[in-house]
């Protein structure tokens, strides 16, 4: 959180994710399900980490609306 509130903007443009307040929605949203959603989230960081880029596009593509879709959505245009 203390990055991401350093670094609040993902772009230089308006437009740009707000990584603090995607890392609140994260937080929100793993309170369901905290063993699950850690396990995903993993999963997901784990594609992009390993480079397996059309594996977690194909994920986006498919996944419905959350907060987990936003982050991984915005990890990768990072690179």
């Amino acid at each position: 959180m203390t990055l991401a509130e350093r670094y609040p903007e993902h772009s230089f443009g308006f437009n740009g994710y707000r990584w603090p307040q995607m890392l609140k929605q994260l937080i929100a949203e793993r309170t369901k399900q905290p063993n699950n959603f850690d396990q995903e989230l993993k999963e997901k960081l784990g594609w992009y980490m390993n480079g397996q880029t059309d594996v977690l596009k194909q994920w986006i593509e498919g996944a419905k609306s959350s907060a987990l879709k936003t982050f991984m959505q915005a990890v990768q245009e990072v690179s």
